[in-house]
């Protein structure tokens, strides 16, 4: 439930930081809509979770596992250095690494998850450069 609220939380942030139109944008539909449209099916689901989880919540908390804040921050905290190292290194090295950063953080120790970082950021880059014409950054440090 502690992942799911910060997920909405950080959502939330995300679609508050889109809401500014870049300079002359005159499309309906800009490089902003995408990520707005992802935000509102990501808070859907986060939603749809929060009330799954308190629907099923036992009345014996005593038996519950107790929260682990430290591993949800340090979670947070990645996705922040994500957001930095994206203007920094661009999209595909830091996604790379958060990607894997993340899955070490939520205990995941099977090799295959970790081959799926570097496919799915290369996959991800091919749709939004083919399929959608929106260019993920660069980096500041390779222009």
């Amino acid at each position: 439930m502690i992942y799911g609220a910060i997920l909405l939380f950080a959502l939330v942030f995300l679609f508050l930081a889109t809401q500014f139109q870049e300079a002359g944008d005159m499309h309906a539909i800009g490089s902003g809509f995408y990520p707005i449209l992802t935000c509102f099916i990501l808070a859907g689901l986060c939603i749809m979770q929060l009330v799954t989880e308190w629907r099923t919540a036992s009345d014996d908390q005593a038996e519950a596992e107790p929260a682990n804040w430290q591993r949800a921050l340090m979670v947070f905290a990645v996705l922040a250095v994500y957001g930095l190292g994206m203007m920094l290194i661009g999209y595909l090295p830091a996604t790379i690494l958060g990607f894997m950063a993340i899955l070490f953080l939520l205990g995941v120790r099977r090799w295959t998850w970790y081959l799926a970082a570097p496919v799915f950021s290369f996959a991800l880059s091919y749709i939004f450069a083919e399929v959608f014409m929106v260019f993920l950054p660069a980096g500041s440090l390779f222009q």
